[in-house]
């Protein structure tokens, strides 16, 4: 991840659009209500705004947005090794996500059994 700085994502894929969640700071549920916050945002402005309040849990890139299938980011995935070599040959867009945000993302707690 060592080229994955947010001035080089940008200059290589700033000008896509990406599913995020945005507000979710001000919802206590944000992942059961995550439909709620969904919105697409150009990826330049989404990395600029996660830079400048990296300490914040408001805005949030998660996996099932599908960022890496969507023409034109497929390129990402040259740049990831595996963290365990021999344990997969190469990431792919179908089975690969991308989560990404501030300093302050937190996951989800885990839902009750239903």
């Amino acid at each position: 991840f060592e080229k994955w700085t947010p001035a080089r994502l940008k200059a290589k894929y700033g000008h896509l659009t990406v599913n995020v969640q945005a507000g979710r700071a001000a919802v206590r549920d944000y992942e059961v209500r995550q439909h709620l916050l969904r919105r697409d945002m150009n990826f330049g402005e989404f990395l600029d705004k996660v830079v400048k309040n990296e300490k914040e849990n408001d805005l949030y890139l998660t996996g099932n947005n599908r960022f890496l299938q969507i023409l034109g980011s497929a390129g990402m995935l040259d740049d990831v090794e595996p963290f365990y070599p021999g344990l997969q040959t190469e990431p792919m867009p179908n089975t690969t996500h991308l989560w990404m945000g501030g300093g302050g993302c937190q996951p989800p707690p885990p839902l009750p059994n239903l």
